[in-house]
């Protein structure tokens, strides 16, 4: 079996380390803030609230009778190295150290996270684990050359590439999911979404959530995640459906109490910036002339 030049260069060629540095940045300040909102919650989400709805210990649970303090002790913990991921301080170890708390401190219980968390994790952050986030725009970078480069060297792809599939995958797996049912083509699952209390920031008129408005703007919802999990890779269509993108998750953020899923997301979409070198050049020219991925 032959491989294929392109696809070899795909995954595994070089490019310049900017995404994967602005998305560290990024990922890392959003971790950190996600993080500092458990400290006042640790006692209800993470020390005696440690059971499933039958009152059973969870299997999920790394060590299910672990003393509070050492729980509360690995919370300080995320707080910490998400910080030192931010700045690009020993960001290998302190890369890991972020995956691997919250890693843990979800396991202790689930029930209190989302699908926003769970993409921070297994996806951003373990990809960012694996990559050489620290490279570019980091502490460690300065202390190499004791001074700010701004030209970016080149890393292997393959770290970006695997982010960037999740999050195409991801899309494209949650419109195929909602086609099975009949309540987004039926135009009522938006109903179904602001009726659910504790969920909704403000109430609707039910003729904005019920056919046809309801229709109409569920069915947009589909076509601008099945826009974004296929027109992010192709060069001309990149900068429209990540700005339509935007423009849905800060609908959702500010419709629904859904914690930090939106801003996640949104930030998942610098795994796609442009191949440029030189970040400052990012500003200018990242939408109005993208290169292909």
């Amino acid at each position: 079996m032959t491989r294929s030049p392109r696809l070899d260069a795909f995954l595994f060629g070089l490019i310049p380390a900017t995404a994967v540095a602005v998305l560290r940045i990024v990922v890392g300040a959003i971790t950190f803030i996600w993080s500092l909102t458990l400290l006042p919650q640790i006692d209800p989400l993470l020390t005696w609230l440690r059971v499933d709805p039958v009152g059973d210990v969870g299997w999920w649970q790394f060590w299910p009778t672990a003393p509070e303090g050492l729980v509360v002790s690995l919370a300080i913990g995320l707080v910490l190295s998400s910080l030192l991921m931010t700045l690009g301080l020993w960001t290998k170890a302190s890369s890991w150290a972020v995956f691997v708390l919250t890693l843990v401190v979800q396991r202790y219980n689930p029930y209190a996270f989302n699908g926003g968390d769970f993409i921070l994790r297994s996806v951003l952050l373990l990809g960012l684990a694996l990559a050489p986030a620290g490279v570019y725009l980091s502490v460690d970078s300065w202390r190499r050359s004791r001074s700010i480069v701004w030209e970016a060297p080149l890393v292997p792809a393959w770290t970006l590439r695997f982010i960037q599939l999740h999050i195409s995958m991801g899309y494209i797996l949650t419109v195929l999911l909602k086609l099975q049912g009949d309540t987004w083509l039926g135009g009522t699952a938006l109903w179904y979404a602001f009726s659910l209390d504790g969920l909704t920031r403000f109430d609707i008129p039910a003729w904005a959530v019920t056919p046809p408005i309801g229709s109409l703007l569920g069915w947009a919802t589909l076509a601008v995640e099945l826009g974004v999990g296929v027109g992010v890779w192709f060069r001309k269509t990149r900068p429209y459906v990540l700005v339509a993108g935007v423009i849905l998750h800060l609908a959702i953020a500010a419709a629904f109490e859904i914690g930090f899923f939106s801003y996640v997301m949104i930030a998942s979409y610098l795994a796609f910036l442009p191949y440029r070198r030189d970040v400052r050049l990012l500003p200018r020219r990242a939408v109005l002339e993208p290169q292909s991925v």
